[in-house]
């Protein structure tokens, strides 16, 4: 972001997010597979080969983006004064009340998904990741989506009309969970 205009920052961001929503969607129904086929420590090889090989082309391929002469050496009391800024700053945390509102629901799903599908819907683990993968794949849409209304509309359009919309499925899955539909 420190790379870029505003308007070319929201849409790479978007398109770092398809690549993230990628992720799960892919490796999940991989994890089961390889947990069948391996133990449950198949998956976690798997996970720390793949984990080793990100390292090593993060520190051997991608470059330090602020100019040597711009960087500063680590201070505590200087990164606490930075911090202190930010969080008087309203558009700054706007953004990190939005961010961290949705990152935390993605957490809750993630973290009771799996028991909500199998438990109570009888889903084997495989069927289960497949649904999750399709739950990523509707998030690398949202993140495609995103992206190309960032170009036309602005980031902060995009951003506050996509908090309305998690803020009325949020609402939609309570009144279907609490009625019984769902």
């Amino acid at each position: 972001s420190d790379l870029t205009e505003p308007k070319e920052t929201a849409r790479a961001f978007a398109t770092l997010f398809v690549i993230i929503g990628l992720g799960p969607a892919i490796a999940n129904p991989m994890g089961a597979l390889l947990t069948e086929w391996g133990g449950w420590r198949a998956p976690l090889g798997a996970l720390g080969a793949i984990s080793a090989v990100m390292w090593v082309v993060a520190v051997l391929r991608i470059p330090e983006s602020l100019p040597r002469a711009q960087r500063h050496p680590f201070k505590l009391s200087v990164l606490a004064k930075n911090l202190g800024l930010l969080l008087r700053e309203p558009t700054f945390m706007g953004y990190t009340v939005a961010f961290g509102a949705g990152y935390a629901a993605m957490m809750v799903y993630i973290s009771s998904s799996a028991f909500i599908a199998q438990e109570f819907y009888g889903l084997t683990p495989f069927l289960y990741s497949l649904t999750f993968a399709l739950g990523s794949l509707s998030f690398v849409c949202g993140a495609w989506i995103s992206g190309r209304f960032s170009a036309r509309l602005g980031g902060e359009t995009v951003l506050r009309r996509a908090q309305w919309l998690q803020l009325g499925c949020a609402v939609l899955a309570l009144v279907l969970a609490f009625s019984g539909l769902l």
